[in-house]
């Protein structure tokens, strides 16, 4: 199913992108997706999200600054990129420098963002950071890496951003630079899940040794596969 919004960048089925790629079934489609931010959606775009598409969870990985400085119309009217009658979820998942990004991040997060995946009454879910590239990137990359989908596909979800936002590209950069990010977060990065993979294995071992450190464990993991896999 292909769904046409008026003001939200970046968005795609994750199953449905990962499944073209590979050219069979691997992940369920119509439960997971990505985005930018939503701050800018409009009516008929929110009435998509909650009603054609049925999402029921939406994880924002913006911190506050971004949500302020993303916020439209009156603050205390609704929270910056919240849909009424959707649960959301609010994680923290930010650096000033993209290698900073790749590989600090993986050190400080919580499983949080992964345990959203594992629970049928949150799905369908969306995740979204200000551009729907880097984080959102990272955190489905996590994902699909525990369903055993091939690095190129992953690096291939990813890179799909570049063409998402390049009609934009100085108005973002200028925004990125606002918000004190190093300009590197306003480009696609070559080799995005491989570079993860890389730095998992040499700092941790391998990605499921970095997963149990992080406290998603094997049932946990076996979870999100039932879940997630076609």
């Amino acid at each position: 199913m292909s769904i046409v919004f008026d003001n939200i960048d970046n968005f795609r089925d994750v199953g449905k992108t990962i499944n073209d790629h590979v050219g069979w079934k691997v992940v369920r489609e119509g439960i997971f997706f990505r985005s930018a931010r939503l701050d800018k959606a409009t009516a008929k775009d929110r009435v998509r999200i909650r009603n054609q598409l049925g999402i029921r969870t939406i994880v924002d990985l913006r911190n506050k600054k971004e949500q302020q400085k993303h916020q439209v119309g009156p603050t205390n009217v609704l929270v910056p990129g919240q849909i009424p009658g959707v649960k959301h979820h609010n994680i923290k998942v930010t650096g000033e420098r993209f290698e900073a990004f790749l590989t600090g991040q993986l050190k400080l997060w919580s499983s949080l963002p992964l345990r959203a995946l594992i629970s049928n009454r949150s799905l369908p879910l969306l995740v979204h950071c200000a551009l729907g590239k880097d984080r959102t990137g990272l955190i489905v990359a996590l994902a699909l890496m525990i369903l055993g989908v091939p690095s190129d596909s992953i690096t291939y979800d990813y890179q799909l951003s570049r063409e998402a936002l390049a009609d934009d590209y100085d108005a973002r950069l200028d925004e990125i630079k606002k918000l004190g990010l190093s300009p590197e977060w306003g480009g696609v990065a070559d080799n995005f899940a491989e570079r993860i993979e890389e730095h998992l294995d040499a700092k941790y071992g391998n990605l499921e040794y970095y997963l149990d450190g992080i406290g998603f464990g094997r049932d946990e993991r076996a979870r999100l596969v039932d879940t997630l896999s076609a």
